[in-house]
């Protein structure tokens, strides 16, 4: 106020012809003229790229933010379910899951804090094999499943000639009654069908991520972790505001939301997923260039089903912590619930979970109470006692798991994806990670990084 008064004392001894108004107008206009230099940013996605984004710019203190969310939460693919959705006090994630590693990796990092368990300091598995359920350590003389176990091994690491994983497989004569021993590894591990995803670049990117350990939360979510760790940036989250147009031919980026309302930015960032991109639900004036939809043409992102079950009866070998069932729903993942039932947690990708998406969350169930029947019984059937089913490839804005390279792709697909057009439009988010952490959150983090310094650079 003092500053004010002393502009508008300093202008009036200057120029006394000046009216009162006059000087006030011009006292306005100067504030106005300084506010047309703060520049204004927009994020398209607060999925966990778009939040650091938004968190790192803040830091600079200088820049009018605003993250433009599609559907009504935040975290895009990481998603943790409540209590009010489930019956359990265990910490239940339906998207993202672990943490791969604890070097190097930003997202541990960001959990470290909340005392992380490592899940593979306790992993015992059990498989379904001539629909009999037996330990690992009862196989260890099956010619069949040792053999399966060495391709596994052979298979991380492989720096030959660029062939699917199926391909692969086949090449190596997997036996008939140990292939989805492989093929449910290879699915989970890659997220996409294993006849479309290239082995050669699948090492490069995420089989050999998931290859550390696994670190996991106990006392807490994912989803809280994200909402302390951003809670800075989340009055900058519109909800429920779907972007259908970008045009960015001027100066400025114009981006008109699902009701026709448009906002302009000097620069924006596209977090959104891989899917969204390549369905074009995003109209871009100009089009996108060339090399963008050929670097999506070589990448795929597959269909996604979160299944989770809650059983009151224990129907595998004791210390079981992951099973191999053979059915649709491939592999459990086991924990004891708080009032002594269980957990199953499985995740089924590609083609299977292409067949199940236009089927009903209880026709989904059917069929697995049908494969526990022919694999543990009836009454492993009857004891699942509640049950999620979350179909991610339904979800609008989101529509499926995370990337992966077709057969015949490089790293140049991902660079092309993140490259900026004209310095005004940025990339980020997971499958524009070229740093080999692709598919993973602490590669959507990383990108995340490398966006703020370009935006920086741009100025």
């Amino acid at each position: 106020m003092n500053s004010r008064r002393s502009f508008i004392k300093n202008i009036a001894f200057a120029l006394p012809a000046l009216s009162l108004a006059e000087i006030l107008l011009a006292s306005s206009c100067s504030k106005s003229a300084d506010k047309k230099h703060v520049k204004r940013i927009g994020i398209i996605g607060a999925g966990i790229s778009g939040l650091q984004v938004a968190y790192l710019l803040k830091l600079q203190n200088q820049f009018d933010l605003e993250i433009l969310e599609a559907s009504d939460n935040i975290g895009g693919r990481i998603q943790s379910l409540n209590n009010n959705q489930f019956s359990s006090a265990n910490n239940i994630e339906l998207g993202a899951q672990f943490a791969y590693g604890n070097t190097n990796n930003a997202w541990y990092d960001m959990i470290s804090k909340y005392n992380p368990i490592n899940t593979d300091a306790y992993k015992a598995k059990a498989y379904v094999i001539d629909e009999t359920i037996k330990s690992e350590s009862t196989l260890s003389s099956d010619a069949d499943f040792v053999k399966v176990n060495k391709i596994i091994n052979s298979t991380y690491g492989y720096a030959s000639n660029d062939v699917s994983i199926e391909q692969f497989m086949m090449n190596n004569n997997v036996p008939e009654r140990v292939k989805f021993i492989y093929q449910n590894n290879m699915e989970t591990c890659s997220g996409g069908s294993m006849d479309r995803v290239s082995l050669l670049m699948a090492n490069e990117e995420g089989l050999k991520n998931r290859q550390q350990d696994q670190y996991r939360l106990k006392n807490t979510n994912f989803t809280e972790v994200l909402t302390k760790q951003y809670s800075s940036v989340l009055t900058k989250v519109r909800n429920n505001t779907v972007v259908k147009e970008i045009e960015y031919s001027g100066d400025v980026v114009k981006v008109k939301d699902q009701n026709g309302l448009v906002r302009i930015y000097d620069k924006l960032i596209v977090t959104v997923p891989l899917s969204i991109l390549k369905d074009g639900d995003i109209k871009f004036s100009p089009e996108l260039p060339k090399a963008k939809h050929e670097a999506m043409e070589m990448l795929g992102m597959d269909a996604g089903i979160r299944v989770i079950l809650k059983v009151k009866t224990k129907f595998w070998p004791n210390d079981t912590t992951v099973l191999y069932s053979g059915g649709d729903a491939g592999i459990f993942n086991i924990e004891k619930d708080s009032d002594n039932n269980y957990l199953l947690s499985s995740m089924i990708v590609g083609k299977t979970a292409e067949k199940m998406n236009n089927r009903s969350e209880a026709n989904v169930l059917s069929d697995i109470q049908a494969d526990f029947t022919t694999a543990f019984g009836a009454d492993a059937a009857n004891s699942i006692v509640d049950s999620k089913v979350v179909f991610w490839s339904d979800m609008p804005y989101i529509k499926g798991t995370y990337s992966y390279q077709k057969v015949g792709g490089s790293m140049a697909n991902r660079e092309a994806l993140a490259k900026a057009i004209d310095q005004k439009i940025f990339f980020a988010g997971e499958a524009t990670n070229a740093k080999g952490n692709s598919g993973s959150i602490h590669g959507a983090l990383e990108t995340a990084s490398r966006v703020t310094d370009e935006v920086l650079g741009s100025f």
